[in-house]
């Protein structure tokens, strides 16, 4: 990532106590977790051969027991053949200082990339199968994952990060953030955009990956009232993507901005080139794309939207630190 990483100071992996927990489909309950650096890490010997293998990551505040963890597992084991390896850094993300936090998201990130070296060399695992999938600073961890693994592989790239409304504090100001450098496939959701930490905007507004969608405009999310500022609207992002699995088909389109897209002056689509957001976000659809949301779950977007199944700064940081992730309690 580039930028200034200095500002980013990282706690010791053993203070942070990061833990892998393996759920695969067929199975209610995790087959196993294991913490880092202790003894030899068991989940390559549960892989199987072509499987997709994803990792869901929370952010500040927030742990792998979180509501939007266990949904967007459940839908992604539902739905498909496949390993989820739910991250849990709670010790490192619970920090009273955001600063802090921030920092750690280089440990939790190279921590990973050295699981998926080791399972890389040893059990061969296909990276175009790995899917990285973050929220807030789990966001923000995407990008040093991806570009630890590149370094520990000669240059390889996992297949897909996905960034839920990466977090924008230090990260954007800083040039430090999630791009399209890091993985085969970068696909971003901003949902609470913006740079009043104030008025509630924890996402990042910039758009880096492949393809970055701004739903509702990226920042205030509809049926978001009340409450901490930005709260809402933050943690809209892994709903989205929890329901975009099996549920909802949210269609996009390529537009310049949120007020062209209001006045009808996007790109003509067919079916084909309105990508979906969120889980079926493909390679195929890149670029800044906008759509309108509900706001009511599961936040389906229209007609054909449905799936039928089958210092100054980080005093104010620290202050507001509470604000981001409230859905890990």
């Amino acid at each position: 990532m580039s930028g200034n990483l200095c500002v980013f100071i990282p706690s010791d992996p053993k203070e942070i106590g990061i833990e892998y927990i393996l759920y695969q489909t067929g199975h209610n309950e995790s087959v196993l977790s294991w913490k880092f650096g202790n003894g030899s890490c068991p989940i390559g010997a549960r892989l199987e051969k072509d499987q997709k293998l994803y990792f869901v990551v929370h952010g500040f505040k927030s742990r792998a027991s979180a509501r939007w963890v266990k949904n967007i597992r459940r839908e992604i084991l539902a739905a498909e053949n496949a390993s989820v390896i739910a991250v849990d850094w709670s010790k490192g993300a619970s920090k009273f200082a955001y600063d802090a936090a921030a920092g750690n998201t280089r440990t939790v990130a190279r921590a990973t990339a050295m699981l998926v070296r080791d399972l890389w060399v040893k059990q061969k695992l296909q990276l175009d199968n790995v899917h990285y999938i973050g929220h807030s600073l789990g966001g923000q961890t995407g990008g040093f994952f991806g570009d630890d693994v590149k370094n520990f592989t000669g240059g390889q790239l996992v297949g897909r990060i996905t960034g839920l409304d990466p977090a924008g504090p230090l990260f954007e100001s800083y040039g430090i953030y999630l791009n399209k450098e890091h993985a085969k496939f970068v696909d971003i959701i901003h949902t609470s955009g913006g740079m009043d930490i104030l008025k509630g905007h924890l996402g990042i507004t910039i758009p880096s990956g492949h393809v970055d969608f701004f739903p509702n405009g990226g920042k205030q999310q509809p049926g978001c009232k009340g409450g901490v500022p930005g709260m809402c609207s933050h943690s809209r992002a892994s709903d989205y993507y929890a329901y975009s699995v099996q549920t909802c088909l949210y269609k996009s389109k390529e537009c310049y901005n949120w007020g062209a897209f209001k006045k009808n002056m996007c790109k003509p689509c067919e079916d084909h080139s309105c990508g979906p957001m969120g889980h079926r976000a493909s390679p195929g659809v890149t670029g800044n794309r906008y759509l309108s949301m509900s706001p009511e779950e599961p936040y389906c977007n229209g007609r054909g939207s449905s799936i039928v199944a089958a210092p100054g700064v980080l005093l104010s940081l620290t202050v507001l630190a509470w604000y981001f992730d409230g859905q890990g309690k």
